[in-house]
């Protein structure tokens, strides 16, 4: 009986185990089957099959890294990126130096301004991160315009940390040639990150190499810290507006530019060493604006202004010698801007002065800072029936610390200004002149109480 029990037994734990068995190998189908389809389901590519509206609305909540990231992912992926790239106008935005140092320092950015006060330790240690990060950045851009070549750009701008390098030169000659080549709208060009970061400022800035196409889509051209050429002209024909910063003007003058870019409309040129004869020009130009502002030749800040241009309408001199030799033509002129910073004057400065404002009687905003006051109140004393009046001003806006020695020529100008609707007065520090060969007269012409000025003067404001 036992022998049948035990044999009973054994019969129906080998039934058991077959049945398990077949069970677990009955579950593990499933799952491998279950495991399966989900795998083929999130590998299934669902943004080739979505309608292109639908697509070009999920691409726009997708930042140009992760478009970049997702060009990666398979040669159709590219496409789509390529054609959400081309129907939506975009701007730009490529800073070498917050990117790099967002590559090796990722829990905090090193923005430029902060570069300026810290150690000399901590500038070397960014520096080298700066570096390392160069080449990744250097990939980053031309993938970059590799998405974006025959799109529109509205706005392309490129902050380098440029080392004069023969590589980095070669490396922006070909970013050069794809605004050239593509439809870009406004470039903007920073060389400056370079001297920021510790590169050495005796290598040579980046000079723009001789360009064959004419980029007719390019309007605006913004540059900071390179030298630019006169054989560059030609290649830029289509500008409208023109922006240069620390830069050096080598060969030609504003006549020159004036003659191949012959739509350019708006000029500004700030700290830029330029030829002695950059403002002379002979013939009419057709500039709506001027802005010079702290230029300097190779004799320094001084240098002839000279210029004829009928259609200009807003002109604006800072921190530039007024003499002789200043002559601007420019009878429809509505708004200009006059700011001279100078420890002294002489009667060349006041005489030029005086024409200036006489020459723009017409103007309908007036902008004068404490210098050019205190030249007119000392000039009020010796003009006996003032040769001009703005009839047309509406805006005087001045710079002034309201000083004793700004009094006269704030008075001055208000009587001038008979329908004046706005007077707006920037408080500076009123830094008192020199008077040169008028020094010993000084004290006469200001012989009275400042705090009482006021009460003398309101009945003769009409304004």
């Amino acid at each position: 009986m036992r022998k049948k029990l035990e044999e009973s037994r054994i019969k129906q734990c080998k039934m058991e185990s077959n049945n398990n068995y077949q069970v677990g190998n009955a579950k593990r189908r499933i799952v491998s089957q279950r495991n399966k389809r989900q795998h083929a389901t999130e590998m299934k590519d669902f943004i080739s099959f979505l309608p292109l509206e639908l697509m070009l609305c999920v691409f726009s909540f997708l930042t140009l890294e992760e478009l970049i990231l997702a060009s990666l992912v398979s040669k159709e992926w590219a496409h789509l990126v390529k054609i959400y790239l081309s129907v939506v106008p975009s701007n730009l935005n490529l800073d070498e130096l917050k990117m790099s140092t967002g590559i090796i320092n990722s829990h905090r950015t090193i923005l430029p301004h902060e570069l300026v006060n810290i150690s000399l330790m901590t500038r070397v240690s960014i520096s080298n991160s700066i570096i390392s990060g160069n080449k990744k950045f250097k990939q980053f851009v031309s993938r970059a315009l590799y998405l974006y070549s025959r799109c529109k750009v509205k706005k392309l701008f490129l902050n380098l940390c440029y080392n004069g390098y023969h590589s980095s030169r070669q490396m922006v000659d070909q970013w050069i040639q794809f605004v050239m080549t593509n439809e870009v709208t406004e470039l903007e060009i920073n060389f400056s990150n370079g001297i920021l970061i510790g590169y050495d400022v005796t290598s040579k800035p980046y000079e723009f190499p001789y360009i064959q196409p004419t980029s007719k889509s390019l309007v605006s051209l913004k540059l900071n810290l390179c030298n630019f050429l006169k054989s560059n002209l030609q290649a830029f024909c289509y500008l409208q507006c023109l922006f240069l910063k620390f830069v050096k003007i080598l060969d030609f003058s504003i006549e020159d530019l004036a003659t191949k870019c012959t739509m350019l409309k708006d000029l500004t040129i700030a700290c830029c060493l330029i030829p002695l004869n950059f403002m002379v020009c002979k013939k009419d130009i057709n500039f709506r604006s001027i802005t010079v502002i702290r230029c300097f030749s190779k004799r320094g800040p001084l240098f002839p202004i000279d210029i004829s241009s009928p259609k200009l309408l807003m002109f604006n001199l800072e921190n530039c010698h007024l003499n002789t030799e200043t002559n601007i033509k420019a009878s429809n002129l509505i708004e200009m801007g006059i700011r001279i910073n100078k420890l002294y004057t002489n009667s060349g400065h006041r005489e030029t002065l005086i024409k200036l404002l006489g020459h723009f009687s017409q103007c309908q905003t007036l902008l004068l800072n404490t210098w050019c006051i205190q030249v007119l109140s000392y000039e009020v004393n010796f003009i006996q029936s003032p040769p001009f009046s703005f009839k047309n001003l509406k805006h005087l806006k001045l710079q002034s610390g309201l000083e004793k020695e700004e009094l006269i020529g704030i008075s001055y100008l208000m009587r001038k200004c008979s329908y004046m609707e706005c007077l707006t007065l920037h408080f500076h520090e009123a830094r008192q002149i020199l008077w040169d060969d008028l020094e010993e007269q000084n004290h006469i012409f200001f012989d009275f109480e400042d705090d009482q000025y006021w009460q003398t003067q309101s009945s003769t404001f009409y304004c």
